[in-house]
């Protein structure tokens, strides 16, 4: 077993990147932490098979509508066996608490935004499936006419 230490740099804080990370490890059986940093970036400690952990490296590079990672170094050395997990370390303040709660309402009035124009969409493609529905319908009122 060994051990990664891997510096996460990008847009990786209050984007849910942890806990993206953290399903990434455990579907891999990466056990370790993952902690927001102060010049935000993320420290990610993995234990595992060399194998399994550049597999799990590779795959927490990650870019997305939120998660934008821009650099990902690591540094290699003995496991040590510490973790029997892996989880998400998580400190702060009620300030900090209140900040996510103002991000995720940001997040959530996006989707909100997204799927409401989705709704509209889908309804003028409707709409016009509709339309050419009643044309194919003429046609074939003229096609039956002549018979």
């Amino acid at each position: 077993m060994i051990r990664a230490k891997i510096i996460v740099k990008g847009k990786v804080q209050r984007v849910w990147y942890r806990s993206k990370v953290k399903d990434i490890a455990d579907n891999v059986g990466i056990v370790g932490e993952a902690e927001n940093l102060k010049d935000d970036s993320v420290l990610i400690i993995a234990e595992g098979e060399k194998k399994v952990l550049n597999n799990f490296i590779n795959q927490i590079k990650i870019k997305n509508r939120l998660i934008d990672v821009q650099d990902v170094s690591v540094d290699f050395e003995d496991g040590t066996g510490k973790f029997t997990k892996f989880k998400k370390v998580i400190s702060g303040t009620m300030l900090d608490v209140a900040e996510r709660m103002d991000d995720a309402a940001d997040h959530l009035e996006k989707l909100i935004r997204v799927v409401e124009d989705g709704n509209r969409k889908t309804e003028e493609v409707g709409n016009k499936v509709d339309n050419v529905a009643d044309k194919i319908d003429n046609v074939g009122d003229k096609i039956d006419r002549r018979e």
